[in-house]
C-alpha cells in the first residue's frame, strides 16, 4: 500500500500518517521495492533467539497447558 500511495503522488510523510507507520518505514519500503520489486516486500522468517527452555521443561509446560488447573496443583477448576 505504501508503494502504491507514493506512486500515486502522496508524500512519504502523508503515506506514513495514513498507514500509521513512520516516514522512515515508508522510505524503507520504497527502497526495497526499487531494489527488488514486489518480492523484496515479502516478509521473511526471522528465527529470533533460540529457546532457553530445556526440552524436558518444555514438555512439562505443554502438558500443563493441556491439563486442568487442579491437575497441575492449583485449587481451582476450569470452566
Amino acid at each position: 500500500m505504501a508503494v502504491r500511495l507514493v506512486w500515486e503522488g502522496y508524500p512519504a510523510a502523508s503515506v506514513a500518517d495514513i498507514l500509521g507507520v513512520s516516514a522512515r518505514t515508508v522510505s524503507t519500503y520504497i527502497r526495497a521495492w526499487n531494489a527488488g520489486g514486489p518480492e523484496a516486500l515479502v516478509p521473511r522468517h526471522s528465527p529470533g533467539q533460540s529457546t532457553k527452555i530445556p526440552a524436558a521443561i518444555e514438555i512439562e509446560i505443554l502438558t500443563a497447558l493441556q491439563s486442568s488447573p487442579a491437575a497441575v496443583g492449583y485449587g481451582i477448576s476450569a470452566n
